[in-house]
């Protein structure tokens, strides 16, 4: 069975620097001004009749991360928006991915189709896996465009809680403990405040300690604002987290760990943060950013 590739074009924002200096006579006024150029990236040929078949070798003993690109072709009728199912599916599993797209401003087909701004999915590929096929199994157009790169999940960035004491989580899974970083002390029923550039994913993760003398479950309030405007105001109900201690402290037992994630937009950013309506004196809480990525 032959597999098509095409060539997409996309356009790329770049600048020219010159070796030589040349210097006008006189005060000309100067603006900078941004050269597009194009470059070829080639994407299998998906559709619903043809799924594809990968083969792949010498996966590492720590296994492999992928990373899928995908790409809409757009039919003749106009649209402005288009979305798709795509399956996942190795020997002993399936993973389904639905994604929503719209029309490139910046990437053309090889017959001047329009094509949708690409959508990404990662996978991890255990040792032991030598194939697996993606598959189109529905969506508004007949035709998806895939490209494959070996890539990891971007790191999340950690952001500091100024004049605050670091922790270390370690956590037991299996025969291992694995130690987790970012972590910060902090005291319930009080507003720390922290700042942050956008456009980027906001994720704030927290446990709250146990003392010997609480029994059972607990409930909290977790609130996150922005001046005047509550961003998050949630109430989780936690018990204790027995495969989990902290490296710094040692008579209290964390939590099981609650999250929340934000999207936030351009610029600069300023939060407080606050956990309270508990018992628990103390708690533990990590702020990470993800940059967005420009869908092109």
């Amino acid at each position: 069975m032959k597999i098509e590739t095409v060539n997409l074009l996309i356009a790329i924002v770049g600048s020219s620097l010159a070796g030589t200096q040349i210097q006008p006579v006189g005060n000309v006024s100067q603006v900078e001004l941004s050269v597009i150029r194009r470059t070829a990236v080639n994407y299998y040929l998906l559709t619903k009749q043809q799924p594809i078949t990968f083969t792949i070798t010498q996966v590492p003993d720590t296994g492999l991360w992928l990373r899928i690109y995908t790409r809409m072709f757009f039919s003749k009728v106009s649209s402005d928006s288009g979305w798709y199912f795509l399956s996942f599916i190795t020997q002993d599993s399936v993973r389904c991915c639905r994604f929503e797209t719209k029309p490139s401003t910046s990437t053309i087909g090889p017959r001047n189709q329009t094509v949708g701004q690409w959508r990404s999915f990662y996978v991890n590929l255990p040792k032991g896996v030598n194939s697996f096929k993606i598959a189109l199994d529905s969506g508004s157009a007949e035709t998806i465009g895939v490209r494959l790169k070996v890539q990891p999940p971007r790191r999340w960035e950690e952001i500091a809680l100024s004049g605050l004491p670091d922790l270390h989580l370690l956590v037991k899974q299996e025969s291992l403990t694995v130690v987790k970083t970012g972590y910060f002390l902090i005291k319930t029923n009080k507003t720390y405040s922290f700042a942050t550039r956008g456009p980027a994913w906001l994720r704030l993760r927290f446990r709250i300690d146990f003392t010997p003398e609480i029994n059972g479950g607990q409930s909290y309030v977790f609130r996150l604002t922005s001046g005047e405007r509550v961003i998050q105001e949630r109430t989780f109900r936690v018990l204790r987290d027995l495969e989990a201690e902290y490296k710094e402290v040692k008579n209290v037992v964390p939590s099981v760990e609650k999250q929340v994630k934000v999207k936030i937009g351009e610029g600069e950013h300023r939060f407080a943060v606050s956990i309270a309506g508990t018992i628990a004196k103390t708690a533990s809480m990590a702020i990470e950013r993800l940059p967005s990525e420009k869908y092109e």
